[in-house]
């Protein structure tokens, strides 16, 4: 606040200051941690060429119903991270999605022809 405006900085706005603040701190934290994890997943993709263009052969096929609605979950989810969705979609945020909603291994199966609908 300025002297010209007559407002002054009292306790409320020092401590939703702070909060900012630390929101930013957070959010910068988290963002290290996720381009770690995003590394380590890239790695892991770049000792598999096979893995790699066998995703990119199954670029084109057509997405199932229960497909398109576990697509809507994983744009959610890529949104509320922020990794980039569509046509950028990276490996480690679908390894990401899988990891986090495949609740037994049909599931994990449905969720990789998402994989194969994204590439």
């Amino acid at each position: 606040m300025g002297i010209l405006s007559g407002a002054v900085w009292d306790e409320q706005f020092n401590r939703e200051y702070a909060a900012a603040k630390a929101r930013e701190r957070d959010y910068a934290e988290r963002h290290k941690s996720l381009q770690r994890m995003l590394a380590s997943i890239d790695e892991c993709f770049s000792r598999s060429p096979d893995l790699n263009e066998r995703l990119l052969k199954r670029a084109t096929a057509k997405m199932s119903p229960a497909s398109e609605r576990t697509f809507l979950k994983f744009k959610m989810f890529c949104e509320e991270l922020g990794l980039p969705l569509l046509p950028e979609a990276t490996p480690q945020g679908i390894t990401l999605f899988v990891l986090e909603y495949a609740a037994d291994v049909r599931e994990a199966k449905r969720n990789k022809s998402l994989g194969r609908s994204l590439r």
